[in-house]
């Protein structure tokens, strides 16, 4: 059988997507697996080994309706498919799908997509993004699918190389103003983790964050060495950063996620966003940090009204350290 997956835009779906591949390739185990995946996101995929091919997809280059009909009309050229998941709930993943003219497309009810899809299923609510995924196949299979853990592969070429010693991934940004560290937060967790644990701190962030790090590095006592990557690294040099830390501490983002399913310790502090949902996978390498009491909680903008986000501005500092020492580092 040949399967196609249309894989979630965001780093951190796409790391939780890779339950159902796992799953996917338990149940049809004599099946080829391709995936259509955001352009910017493909090299993730490397890490990955339950795929057997990769469509690497740009709206820019695929513009609208007409965008998607020649996209799909592509691939449909390219190979017959048997089967096709969609993963996202736009409307325009399963319009894609449709285009690919596979026979049997499988979904989430959602936006009319219903119309595209041959096997609409209703998502639960409450349920782990991950698990979400997984419920696709469960209720296209008629088989209970068994969670599994999310695990990448190391790549042990071309790694960049990290500083001698151990080292510690700190990742202060997120796409969402509502779940960046504040900057104040982050430079008194820096400085009391360099008094009390023996790590070298690797600062992380996309080209937009360069600022943003910066800002936080002179807020620093003097003296402090940290270790700058922020708009130093493609995301496949991200990842393999990532992969050879000893410990990761950052925001909800997608950082969190690859740490994860890089089995490495982590620690996420939480601002807006719903842990049930969408914390990394792996619960035993993960703690989630998360101000409690809040009257404005819980909330999932990805702008704060508040300007700072409250949720983590007033965060205590010795939690993270306690979830450090919890993990015996």
């Amino acid at each position: 059988m040949k399967i196609l997956v249309r894989l979630p835009n965001w780093l951190g779906d796409v790391i939780m997507s890779l339950a159902f591949l796992s799953a996917l390739k338990k149940a049809y185990p004599e099946s080829e697996i391709d995936v259509i995946i955001k352009k910017e996101l493909s090299d993730i995929l490397s890490f990955c080994t339950d795929i057997n091919h990769t469509y690497p997809f740009s709206k820019k280059e695929f513009p609208g309706i007409k965008g998607l009909y020649a996209y799909g009309k592509s691939i449909k050229s390219e190979k017959k498919y048997d089967l096709f998941f969609c993963l996202p709930d736009s409307l325009s993943s399963a319009l894609l799908g449709y285009f690919t003219r596979i026979k049997i497309r499988v979904g989430y009810k959602k936006e009319f997509r219903n119309l595209f899809l041959t096997n609409a299923y209703t998502k639960e609510n409450g349920r782990h993004r991950a698990e979400d995924y997984m419920g696709l196949l469960t209720q296209f299979s008629g088989n209970k699918i068994s969670t599994s853990t999310i695990a990448l592969s190391r790549n042990a070429a071309n790694l960049k190389s990290l500083p001698e010693g151990k080292n510690l991934i700190f990742n202060i940004n997120s796409e969402a103003q509502s779940r960046k560290m504040p900057i104040e937060l982050a430079a008194v967790l820096i400085t009391e983790i360099k008094k009390k644990f023996n790590f070298n701190i690797i600062l992380t962030g996309s080209n937009k964050d360069i600022s943003y790090v910066a800002e936080l590095i002179s807020k620093l006592p003097e003296g402090s060495l940290v270790y700058n990557y922020a708009g130093k690294t493609t995301l496949k040099e991200l990842a393999e950063l990532v992969s050879q830390a000893n410990f990761t501490i950052s925001t909800d983002s997608g950082i969190a996620h690859l740490s994860n399913a890089f089995l490495i310790n982590t620690i996420v502090l939480f601002g807006a966003g719903n842990e049930l949902s969408t914390a990394p996978y792996n619960k035993n390498k993960v703690k989630i940090i998360r101000k409690q009491g809040l009257s404005c909680a819980p909330c999932l903008s990805n702008t704060c009204k508040y300007g700072t986000p409250k949720c983590l501005t007033m965060l205590d500092c010795s939690l993270v350290l306690n979830a450090m020492e919890e993990f015996s580092i």
